[in-house]
This record gives structure tokens, C-alpha cells and sequence, in this order.
């Protein structure tokens, strides 16, 4: 319940990116708003040994420092706009949320 309050306010009001389509492997959603973003990942199927891709954020400041709030990891947004953020999903049917922070 406090993940949904905290990430209402950018489901609702916030910018959406379809960062990956839902088509059997891993689909992601983005939401921005104001100083706020959130991932939410799901990994449909995945096949024996193949790795996860992270993709690639949208709608981030390059420049500015961003924190996350699941690892406390503190990057700026070049790296997940360029390189994407690890979603960490292991397997089947996981799913994950990442909220970042503009600081």
C-alpha cells in the first residue's frame, strides 16, 4: 500500500514512456513527474541464461543527479537515459518498481 501512495502521484499526473512493449519478455513503463520517476518492470518469460536488458530511461535531466530510492545509488541521468538502470528481475513473472528522485 505506501508503494502505491508513493508512486500515485506519477501514475496519475506524470509523463508515460513505453520504454518496452508487452510481448513475452520484459515490458517497462515510465512514469515522470515534477522531481519524481518510476519504472515498473515485468518479466513476462525468460529464456535459460539470457540476460535481462536494461533499458534505456526517457524524460531525465542528463546533468542532474538523480537518487534511487530502492538502493540509495546516486547517479546522473546520462546513465539511465545511455545505459538503462540493472532491473535485477530473476526469472518468470517477476516484477519490479524503481523510483528515482532528481536531487
Amino acid at each position: 500500500m505506501a508503494l502505491h501512495e508513493g508512486i500515485r502521484p506519477l501514475v496519475r499526473r506524470g509523463d508515460l514512456y513505453r520504454l518496452r512493449p508487452p510481448r513475452g519478455g520484459l515490458s517497462a513503463v515510465q512514469y515522470v513527474f515534477g522531481d519524481g520517476t518510476a519504472v515498473l518492470a515485468r518479466l513476462q518469460a525468460q529464456h535459460h541464461g539470457e540476460p535481462v536488458p536494461a533499458p534505456r530511461w526517457r524524460g531525465l535531466d542528463p546533468e542532474a543527479p538523480y537518487a534511487c530510492r530502492e538502493t540509495g545509488e546516486v547517479h546522473r541521468g546520462a546513465v539511465p537515459l545511455h545505459h538503462g538502470v540493472c532491473l535485477a528481475l530473476r526469472g518468470d513473472l517477476d516484477a519490479t518498481v524503481i523510483r528515482l528522485r532528481r536531487i
